[in-house]
């Protein structure tokens, strides 16, 4: 039983880097403009990740060199920053 808890905690929880990949993927769109994604995501209750994942249907667009390219921005930025290295040395 606490497995199967786990389990659906852990499909439940979002990661804000992926969201954040996600709504950066989304927002790369040259029709995209905030009202559109607020729409797409805020309006129908979705996080950008599902929304990127229904619009990408059968292909992986995580897969994609456009995708890989803000991951690669993204973690640059990010650079070693350590959320549980953060905590535990505050």
């Amino acid at each position: 039983m606490v497995a199967s808890l786990f389990s659906e905690l852990i499909k439940s929880t979002a990661s804000p880097y992926e969201e954040t990949l996600a709504y950066e993927f989304l927002y790369s769109d040259p029709s995209a403009t905030l009202k559109r994604i607020s729409g797409k995501t805020v309006g129908l209750g979705k996080t950008p990740s599902e929304v990127l994942e229904e619009e990408s249907g059968l292909l992986d667009l995580r897969e994609s060199d456009r995708y890989k390219e803000f991951q690669e921005t993204i973690d640059h930025k990010l650079g070693s920053f350590d959320l549980f290295r953060y905590s535990i040395s505050s």
